[in-house]
């Protein structure tokens, strides 16, 4: 997470016999007689719902990338709820988007700062302001949610628009979250550097021996707990062990979590 915290947010559980016990759900064995079945469960939950916010969100609100955001396009009426003919244009565009993208019209009399706090709150991907000078103009104000930057865009470039806007987004998204991560991530070769690393709030990739001594040991000093293996060594590695200097079995992510 941007705070240097891990989130678990997959998982993976041996239920052994236990619930196949609890239902009694049996197989039959090549001898004919029969077993309970043994079971896993593995995937993701709900929680992955908090990681999306606590990666992507900000100070202004939520930030969702396009397949789960609850709306691509805020469209709204500004300055003149009244004016018809600004309201059926509106009303054309949302008709028209809605075929591809999913849309939120408002055309209420809200003021155009609580429109644009109001849909960045919310996550939607790009707000979309129209007033009657802008009818006049055949044009359009445009802010994205990543840049929050305003455009004026021609009516007639809109489609375009849209399509640069949500064939790049969740690319966005992703290198901007990978280059937050980045900055979180470090090196320790001893135990006093892997202390001020983890006390700094960074995900600190070791040499490690792998054995549950140390890991106890790391875990009161530090409040941290090895996260993801990264890979194996083999037994010529040159390697040591961060904490206890012994050959190092793994490379392997500290981290503390929630």
């Amino acid at each position: 997470m941007p705070d240097g915290q891990a989130l678990q947010s997959a998982t993976s559980h041996n239920l052994s016999q236990n619930f196949s016990k609890a239902f009694d759900i049996r197989y039959q064995t090549k001898n004919n007689d029969y077993q309970n079945v043994f079971s896993m469960s593995a995937g993701v939950s709900t929680r992955i719902i908090g990681a999306i916010i606590m990666t992507h969100g900000d100070d202004d609100g939520l930030v969702f990338p396009t397949k789960v955001a609850p709306y691509h396009i805020s469209l709204n009426c500004i300055f003149d709820d009244t004016n018809q003919e600004l309201n059926a244009k509106l009303k054309e565009l949302a008709n028209k988007y809605s075929q591809k993208y999913r849309v939120h019209l408002n055309v209420n009399k809200d003021s155009t700062g609580e429109i644009i706090k109001n849909s960045q709150l919310r996550g939607d991907c790009c707000v979309l302001l129209m007033g009657p000078n802008d009818l006049k103009k055949n044009e359009i104000v445009f802010i994205d949610r990543i840049t929050k930057q305003k455009q004026f865009i021609n009516l007639d470039h809109l489609d375009q628009k849209l399509e640069e806007l949500f064939s790049t987004f969740d690319q966005k998204l992703y290198q901007k979250a990978k280059a937050v991560f980045e900055t979180k991530v470090d090196f320790a070769q001893t135990f006093e550097e892997f202390e001020q690393k983890i006390a700094s709030g960074k995900f600190v990739r070791v040499f490690y021996c792998n054995e549950d001594l140390y890991e106890k040991q790391i875990k009161e000093k530090t409040g941290a707990s090895s996260r993801c293996i990264i890979k194996y060594l083999d037994e010529q590695t040159q390697e040591r062990c961060f904490i206890s200097n012994k050959k190092a079995k793994v490379e392997i992510y500290f981290a503390r979590s929630y």
